[in-house]
């Protein structure tokens, strides 16, 4: 689902069970859940982690400057 997949934060991603958990908060029916992850989600998931971490937040300028 599109909310779901929106609201996913890295730390709902368990690698060593290979799993992403919906959050209940979250989820349509308001029930945790797991949905399984293959070898090359998990690694494309840990790049775009990776890649987070080198990220800075936008702020927003009230003009040229």
């Amino acid at each position: 689902r599109k909310s779901e997949l929106i609201n996913m934060q890295f730390e709902d991603v368990d690698y060593d069970r290979k799993v992403v958990v919906v959050q209940s908060h979250v989820a349509k029916n308001h029930k945790t859940r797991e949905i399984p992850l293959s070898e090359e989600l998990i690694a494309i998931i840990r790049d775009l982690e990776l890649e987070a971490a080198k990220r800075r937040p936008v702020t927003q300028r009230s003009g040229p400057q």
